[in-house]
């Protein structure tokens, strides 16, 4: 919320179980220093991701992956703290139940899964989520662009051996993949389902038929570690 107010600056320490947004930055060490972030002497405009009435800084995702973030919630609320361990734990559960969702995308009104299904999609701001995952390897916090990554319906066997590509960022380059990952830029999404689908924000989970999502550039005030 702090968006919607001039004078408000924010900044982060990244001391969570998945420490994703920090990854968008070169120099991370530089975030887990507090005097420095405390004593911070320059800022930089970043774009934020808006759904209905709700904002995401970093990625909003639905499919295979809300499955392995409603593991990580789940054992967050047993345990009272996060754990790497949850991410592994989800994973597992997604390949059992998660495989495929129904629903269609639209990129800037472009239709991207005329059969409307998917595995997993993401639309992304920064470049990880899921604690390692580089959904969105081109990604730039200050461009007024999201990326989107879907991936379509495919076996058990085929998404065990994209993984690898997944998390290293090069899955949408990756000339073995190209007949099933769908790599745009774009100012709006638009998606539609016949029935509600859950989805997440920066790992926050709600619910819906239909929403849209829309970035909003260079609205927030991100301050920077001193001499970053």
């Amino acid at each position: 919320g702090a968006y919607t107010y001039k004078n408000a600056y924010v900044s982060f320490y990244p001391c969570g179980s998945g420490n994703d947004f920090v990854k968008a930055f070169d120099n991370q060490e530089a975030f887990y220093d507090l005097d420095r972030i405390i004593n911070s002497d320059k800022f930089m405009n970043i774009d934020i991701l808006k759904s209905s009435k709700q904002y995401s800084i970093n990625v909003i995702n639905f499919g295979f992956d809300t499955t392995v973030a409603k593991m990580v919630n789940d054992d967050r609320l047993k345990t009272g703290h996060g754990n790497k361990l949850s991410y592994i734990k989800g994973i597992i559960k997604a390949f059992i139940t998660s495989m495929k969702t129904d629903a269609k995308i639209y990129a800037d009104y472009q239709l991207l899964n005329p059969e409307g299904q998917i595995i997993l999609a993401s639309f992304a701001n920064g470049k990880y989520y899921g604690g390692s995952f580089k959904c969105a390897p081109y990604a730039k916090l200050d461009d007024g662009l999201i990326e989107v990554c879907v991936v379509k319906p495919i076996s058990r066997l085929r998404l065990l051996t994209m993984i690898k590509s997944y998390i290293d960022g090069k899955h949408i380059d990756d000339p073995k993949l190209q007949d099933v990952v769908i790599y745009r830029r774009c100012k709006k999404i638009i998606i539609k389902s016949d029935q509600e689908i859950a989805y997440t924000l920066d790992g926050e989970i709600t619910k819906a038929k239909e929403f849209n999502i829309e970035i909003i550039p260079n609205i927030l005030k991100l301050s920077l570690p001193k001499d970053y």
